[in-house]
């Protein structure tokens, strides 16, 4: 179900919050302060939280977006040349838009600052006491965060792995397990190892699984990087190929290093 708000917005609410109910309600609210409100009731019923997301798409010139609404779940953000798609699950909080440059103090000198700062303003990446350690290896934590964030969502609070009970990044960590972009044959056993290192080829992985999922169509080729012998699994050289051709994984002077340790900073350029 479509509606078109006064200042542009366009807002699809999923038919699964029609089954069995009578009426709905949709409160689109904004003021000076570029601030959003969306509030729905169903049957008079406030719903702060729906499982099939509540789509909205902007016009290009609306700003970056961010959800203020402390640690609740984040928005996906998708931007294209004249619009931008907010994907929303948790309604409790609200939007504003900002055009202000978000930045660390430890990225002055990185050659990826472009594409930290960007994605930082699409909340995707968070620092900790203003700065991003770019240069730090990239964890299994990190990176669920971050493509929960971008594109995958978030997923319940079953405990998959046993050694996540408790973490502040459960959901957005199943949202990746529940969706099939981290599979059971990843592991060796029944620990997820949330702080373990992220390699090349597993990121390759990930981003490969993320995007089919998403539905992007991507071009199967062959990897030509002098060290794609280095990929150990079939599906981690099909990933490869179509991420190489698709200019998301290009490597540097020919070469992959498809073993080695992700950073921070190397990631927040794919994700760009």
């Amino acid at each position: 179900l479509p509606l078109t708000t006064a200042d542009g917005a366009t807002i699809y609410i999923p038919t699964s919050l029609f089954e069995g109910q009578k009426t709905i309600k949709v409160h689109w609210s904004s003021n000076v302060q570029k601030t959003h409100t969306l509030k729905i009731y169903i049957d008079g019923m406030f719903i702060d939280y729906t499982i099939d997301p509540i789509t909205i798409v902007l016009p290009g010139d609306y700003g970056n977006i961010l959800l203020n609404n402390g640690n609740l779940l984040p928005v996906q953000q998708f931007v294209e040349a004249d619009k931008r798609t907010l994907k929303l699950q948790n309604l409790r909080g609200s939007l504003s838009r900002t055009d202000a440059t978000i930045t660390f103090f430890d990225i002055a000198n990185v050659g990826d600052k472009q594409y930290i700062e960007e994605i930082a303003k699409r909340s995707l990446i968070k620092g900790e006491n203003g700065k991003f350690s770019p240069t730090k290896n990239l964890t299994r934590k990190q990176v669920s965060s971050m493509l929960s964030r971008s594109l995958i969502g978030t997923g319940t609070n079953t405990i998959h792995f046993t050694d996540l009970r408790g973490n502040e990044a459960l959901n957005e960590i199943n949202g990746l397990y529940e969706k099939g972009i981290w599979k059971a044959s990843d592991f060796n056993d029944s620990e997820f190892e949330p702080s373990k290192n992220v390699t090349r080829q597993e990121a390759i992985v990930l981003v490969y699984r993320t995007l089919q999922a998403y539905g992007v169509t991507l071009t199967k080729a062959q990897p030509t990087f002098i060290d794609s012998n280095q990929l150990t699994t079939t599906e981690a050289k099909q990933a490869a190929g179509a991420l190489q051709k698709a200019g998301i994984f290009v490597g540097n002077d020919g070469k992959l290093k498809p073993q080695n340790n992700l950073t921070r900073a190397q990631f927040a350029k794919v994700l760009y």
